[in-house]
């Protein structure tokens, strides 16, 4: 037996109802109730093999004219009985729609429907089933595409209008392991039907919290990334541009779909004032804006004359005692914003709301997230190391 690692490529179906939960089959070659599956070879498409999947001579249901979409590509490592060795299961989650609603008393014995945390509990799941079911609910992750502009009141962001979530940047869930850069290429064409040259750059991650109510209603993590998007053949900024045709386009072909928009219609430029109160912006816009103020720098190099020169710091090496120190500083640092947070009027809320002073960081500091934490810590490791730089000396009192 080779000691490479065994890998595999599988299409999973995935049906969902929101009344019933997941639909799931009493596989008996596999040990227990699973999604249908079937591994890819080379070439496959993942939708094409999911339906297949529902083939199976095995499966007890006909499912005429049902759709595939794909919806998640997540990975696990396993131990896979057939070959009697581990394998990393690379599994492209395919949500199939079945063209009529399903009938749980009018299903055979071997299928059944399982809410998610019947699933999470239910000894006769497989365990491959309850990872797939995991990245699915508790876990969603979306390229964010930030392209702006030079307005009359600054810098403009461009978002479009979801039905669900209200105006939010041109965004895609991240489905497959294509580069970050790609997919927010992708959502730009999608969201906007540009088809001019675009060139992206992943800019940087955000982790947000919020309730979800897909795969039933709960809190979900979101991840984030955010790619800024730049225009090669058309400047925004500049009146009928193709960007904007291909948006009134877009618009026009949306509404003799009898969609309906907000006050700016399909599409509008926002400035980064009116991202932080406009009411009909997502609500995870505002968890966003840091980062989308850090990738319009990316899209626009020269918006800012400001050019940061901190003290080179590069040749300074901490003892393993002045790294000690970084946490304490680190903590006490949170502490001090923390404080005058509170003196301010703001209070703890689970997500961030200026103007209601709400601040998910509110917090000791050992419950912040691991990425607010190092915030703090690059603060105050790079506050010491500028100390030593300027020619002092950090000594412990009493110390030799």
């Amino acid at each position: 037996m080779s000691e490479e690692l065994r890998h595999k490529t599988v299409a999973v179906a995935v049906i969902y109802d929101k009344e019933h939960g997941f639909l799931l089959w009493n596989n008996k070659r596999w040990g227990g109730y699973a999604f249908p599956m079937r591994h890819l070879e080379p070439g496959d498409d993942p939708a094409q093999a999911a339906l297949t999947a529902l083939s199976d001579p095995d499966f007890p249901l006909s499912l005429p004219n049902a759709t595939a979409s794909p919806i998640e590509c997540t990975g696990a490592f396993g131990f896979s009985e057939g070959a009697k060795q581990d394998t990393y299961y690379d599994y492209h989650v395919i949500e199939i729609r079945p063209a009529r609603p399903l009938d749980p008393a009018t299903l055979d014995p071997d299928l059944r429907f399982f809410t998610y945390e019947q699933l999470q509990a239910a000894t006769n799941v497989t365990w491959s089933t309850r990872v797939i079911a995991t990245s699915l609910v508790e876990a969603q992750e979306v390229v964010v595409a930030v392209i702006c502009r030079r307005g009359p009141s600054g810098v403009d962001f461009l978002l479009v209008h979801n039905r669900n979530y209200g105006y939010f940047f041109p965004a895609i869930r991240r489905k497959t392991h294509s580069p970050l850069e790609d997919m927010a290429v992708q959502a730009v064409r999608f969201d906007t039907s540009y088809s001019g040259s675009l060139a992206a750059k992943f800019c940087r991650e955000v982790t947000n919290i919020h309730p979800s109510t897909r795969f039933g209603a709960r809190e979900r993590r979101y991840r984030f990334y955010l790619c800024c998007v730049m225009l090669a053949e058309a400047n925004p900024a500049e009146s009928g541009n193709a960007l904007a045709k291909a948006l009134d386009d877009l618009q026009a072909a949306k509404r003799n779909a009898s969609q309906q928009f907000g006050e700016r219609g399909y599409w509008g430029w926002f400035t980064l004032d009116e991202l932080h109160r406009h009411p009909g912006l997502s609500s995870d816009v505002a968890d966003l804006l840091p980062a989308v103020a850090e990738a319009a720098e990316m899209c626009l190099p020269d918006l800012r004359s400001y050019q940061p020169k901190p003290i080179d710091t590069s040749g300074v090496q901490l003892s393993p005692e002045i790294l000690n120190l970084t946490e304490k500083l680190a903590d006490s640092a949170h502490d001090i914003w923390a404080g005058q947070r509170f003196a301010d009027g703001w209070t703890y809320g689970p997500r961030r709301d200026d103007a209601h002073k709400k601040h998910p960081c509110l917090v000791p500091y050992a419950e912040l997230p691991d990425g607010e934490k190092q915030y703090d810590r690059n603060a105050a490791m790079e506050t010491l190391k500028a100390i030593m730089a300027l020619g002092y000396r950090i000594e412990k009192q009493g110390s030799t």
